[in-house]
């Protein structure tokens, strides 16, 4: 019980360490995760009222991947809230030592999760553009590659993710003995390769709307309905 509250890491000089009631984004947290979840559900359940009761075309493979998208961010959603209760989103001195194994490895779990989140929601937009794109064969093309692009990269940082420490649980117990990769790489190279994808899904439509034969004004609308979709 007495390790329960000593800190994780010793505070810098000059500060005293809260283990009581420390400043916490718990509630912030929550609070986002609840808004975004909430405007995420209601905007899936008004995609498929829409396809479903109102044009009747019935539910697409893109459809299918957009729900299970909204399923993995519940999941991602559950995984980070429960890392914050051991202490993600305090200062690491105001964080029991005792929560420190339990936080890192919900964390780390949720990490892994995301890299197949952020894939499933990508992989949506690019099927959702085949459905649309693909009498363009240039630009079916082009589609095929990013997904196939997206999918082994997501997959590829995934192992990476899981397997970077030997053993797996060294990665929130780095008291057993082994060895794990540089912990800076991995969050570099999956971010690299995630704002790369993102540009390359941003502007694959945009570069063939503007190739149509149509208005200055009206392309400039489209395009925007295209950028907001992606953000």
């Amino acid at each position: 019980m007495a390790s329960q509250w000593v800190g994780s890491m010793p505070p810098p000089p000059g500060v005293e360490p809260n283990l009581v009631d420390p400043p916490s984004r718990l509630s912030n947290n929550i609070a986002l995760h609840t808004v975004c979840l909430t405007l995420t559900s209601l905007l899936l359940a008004t995609r498929l009222y829409t396809r479903i009761a109102i044009n009747k075309t019935g539910l697409g493979l893109d459809d299918y991947f957009c729900v299970t998208s909204w399923g993995l961010s519940i999941a991602f959603s559950a995984l980070m809230i429960k890392s914050y209760t051991y202490g993600v989103g305090r200062h690491i001195w105001d964080e029991p030592a005792s929560w420190l194994v339990d936080a890192l490895k919900w964390f780390s779990i949720a990490n892994c999760l995301y890299l197949v989140l952020t894939a499933c929601i990508k992989l949506t937009f690019l099927i959702f553009y085949y459905r649309i794109f693909s009498p363009q064969v240039q630009m079916r093309y082009w589609i095929i590659g990013g997904m196939i692009v997206v999918t082994c990269l997501n997959t590829g940082l995934f192992f990476a993710t899981v397997f970077k420490c030997a053993p797996v649980t060294k990665e929130w117990s780095s008291y057993l003995p082994g060895h794990c990769l540089n912990h800076i790489i991995l969050p570099y190279l999956s971010g690299v390769s995630s704002s790369a994808t993102d540009i390359f899904i941003l502007v694959l439509p945009i570069r063939l709307l503007w190739n149509l034969n149509m208005s200055l004004d009206r392309r400039l609308r489209i395009s925007a309905v295209f950028g907001v979709g992606i953000l």
